[in-house]
């Protein structure tokens, strides 16, 4: 079982970052940091890792509302990081951002 739901959780981290990457890649100058894209992979199969673990998921009347809330909280964290990156690291004026998107 540990097997199958590690697996399912490194293939929602890697589609989930490069899905992201491509997205960068065209869309964004400059490109983003190594660092952000490990630490979106991190959150996305830690996030992927916790709903495949949750016994109840198929059981459950509302699935949508778990993932749902699920996305919720992996949204949360990974904007938690990088606006707190602008803000600590890239000096980034408030109410302003990092990378420009064409």
């Amino acid at each position: 079982m540990f097997n199958s739901i590690f697996k399912k959780a490194i293939t929602v981290a890697v589609i989930t970052v490069l899905l992201d990457f491509l997205f960068h890649y065209f869309f964004t100058t400059p490109m983003e940091t190594l660092t952000y894209f490990v630490i979106k992979f991190l959150l996305a199969f830690t996030v992927a890792t916790a709903l495949f673990s949750f016994k109840h998921l198929p059981k459950s009347k509302h699935p949508y509302l778990i993932i749902f809330i699920t996305g919720l909280i992996f949204s949360t964290l990974m904007s938690t990081y990088y606006r707190a990156w602008e803000l600590g690291e890239a000096y980034t004026p408030f109410g302003s951002r990092a990378p420009n998107i064409l």
